[in-house]
């Protein structure tokens, strides 16, 4: 039954809001049955469309004590931070401090010893490669991800060694994003990379809440993250991240760059909203330049993925996006600078928690398309 209302309610919502292209559709509207459901966690959604922004909060960041979840809240992004990871090395492109096509030995110099199976690689691996996925490298070299600092990590890559030549495949991997900020590290005279991140990127858009190691006050309105009973038989169980090191603030930990961030839905936004705006901060001034913008959003990896810089790119439609393993997606499109967030903390893939997912994809897809322009003669789709 609870189902059945869901499903009026989204058709409601898609009156009342999707008449126009990107004009925000009612999130509340279409979820009005799920209301205070404790057997599933909340979840926050963000639209911006057409200059206007709206924000949705539905249900319960923590379950148990029923505090009512919020754009404010903490939530781990995991993968969401690949992203982010890469707009530092491309404010260092932007200054001629780093080539996006020149060999990593150029600036780590161990890579100079990188093999494929023991032997000498045909292409050596290059920035773009270690950013796109398609360096040779694996995801990482073991859990959790917060156990190494970036140099030993890319000395450890060295050891390991490549499972393919570089750019002859696709393949996941945190470990590729890892190098590639180890590369801001060197170029930038030896100052951690997180030190740099802050002062780059999360400074200059005002993404205040996003950080690393949440301590006991962060921790007070973190979304408990929860993992889902496939069956869907039984309550959600709340869980720590099992990818990082609990508790997060404590050592030894150090910030990773494939999937350590911890963020606001609102700093989320932010930092979308500066890719659909085409490289700009909120006040007009450029964050990174239309050249990076260009290298950014096209695509990079060949016809077996769509995969950029930390990110997923689909040029003709004009998207860029990502997301996060427990369960937070990020998409922005630069063509008609509108974007689309959805924050929950769920691990495993229910089929309650697909369903609601795939529910609010619908609702919102019209928000993030590009429009299709009619041709001369009332010719068009």
């Amino acid at each position: 039954m609870k189902r059945n209302r869901i499903w009026v309610g989204t058709v409601l919502a898609m009156l009342a809001g999707s008449c126009f292209a990107v004009k925000p559709p009612d999130i509340k509207t279409a979820f009005a049955a799920y209301g205070d459901d404790e057997t599933m966690p909340g979840f926050v959604s963000c639209i911006y469309a057409e200059g206007e922004t709206r924000i949705d909060c539905i249900g319960y960041a923590d379950v148990a004590s029923k505090r009512k979840i919020s754009e404010n809240d903490l939530f781990w992004i995991a993968s969401n931070s690949k992203g982010i990871a890469c707009a530092l090395v491309l404010t260092f492109v932007d200054e001629g401090k780093i080539s996006l096509d020149a060999p990593v030995e150029q600036y780590l110099p161990e890579w100079r010893d990188i093999r494929v199976h023991g032997q000498v690689p045909k292409k050596k691996p290059t920035v773009r490669m270690v950013m796109g996925h398609r360096s040779g490298l694996p995801f990482f070299p073991s859990m959790p991800i917060s156990q190494y600092p970036m140099r030993l990590l890319a000395s450890k890559a060295v050891a390991r060694g490549l499972d393919y030549e570089p750019d002859s495949e696709y393949r996941y991997s945190n470990w590729g994003i890892d190098i590639a900020v180890a590369i801001c590290e060197v170029v930038a005279g030896g100052e951690p990379w997180d030190r740099l991140l802050k002062r780059r990127v999360l400074e200059p858009l005002g993404m205040n809440d996003t950080l690393f190691f949440p301590g006991e006050k962060e921790m007070r309105r973190m979304a408990t993250s929860y993992r889902m009973d496939a069956a869907g038989k039984e309550p959600p169980k709340p869980i720590t991240v099992d990818q990082l090191t609990f508790p997060y603030d404590r050592a030894p930990a150090y910030p990773e760059a494939g999937g350590g961030l911890f963020a606001t839905p609102l700093d989320m936004m932010r930092f979308c909203r500066m890719i659909a705006s085409g490289g700009l901060l909120p006040d007009g001034k450029r964050f990174l330049s239309e050249k990076a913008m260009a290298e950014w959003t096209g695509v990079l990896t060949g016809r077996d993925s769509w995969y950029t810089f930390g990110m997923e790119a689909h040029p003709a439609k004009g998207t860029l996006g990502h997301g996060g393993a427990y369960g937070t997606m990020a998409f922005a499109n630069w063509k008609n600078n509108t974007v689309r967030i959805y924050f929950v903390q769920v691990a495993g893939n229910s089929p309650a928690s697909k369903e609601r997912y795939e529910t609010w994809a619908r609702l919102t897809w019209p928000c993030l398309e590009t429009p299709v322009k009619k041709e001369e003669g009332g010719k068009g789709k």
